[in-house]
């Protein structure tokens, strides 16, 4: 076995996100290219294997991945943290909250995929030191 993705088949899984990065830029240099959409198709196959490989470590090997839910997760840590919960258990009532804008931030209609809240009611402070993700609404 030369490259670390052919082992994606195998019983065992390889755990050294360092490796798989490397690879990552090997396929990419040697297309001379900075991005995946310039790969040829066999290139894009060994690449999405690594990924794969990566995010097995992060969801596990079946998981199923939400952009969106990721998405407002990784931007609620990286800037900032709204105040409170809403009773449909999303966050919201101040900045980088889960729910749009009116009158105030944070206190319109919800704004996670298959919430249909219409309206911020507040239900609880988040708590100062508490982790906001554990407050979010599991789908």
């Amino acid at each position: 076995m030369a490259n670390i993705e052919e082992t994606i088949f195998d019983e065992g899984l390889p755990v050294n996100s360092i490796a798989m990065a490397k690879r990552l830029i090997e396929i990419l240099k040697a297309n001379k290219t900075n991005g995946y959409s310039a790969l040829p198709d066999k290139d894009k196959a060994r690449y999405k294997m690594c990924l794969w490989l990566i995010n097995q470590q992060v969801y596990g090997q079946t998981g199923i991945i939400h952009l969106y839910n990721e998405w407002e997760e990784l931007r609620i840590l990286w800037k900032g943290r709204p105040k409170s919960i809403c009773t449909c258990g999303h966050t919201g009532d101040g900045p980088n909250s889960q729910h749009a804008d009116r009158y105030g931030l944070g206190h319109g209609a919800c704004k996670v995929e298959g919430c249909n809240c219409k309206q911020f009611t507040w239900d609880k402070f988040i708590e100062k030191g508490k982790d906001v993700l554990s407050h979010y609404h599991s789908e």
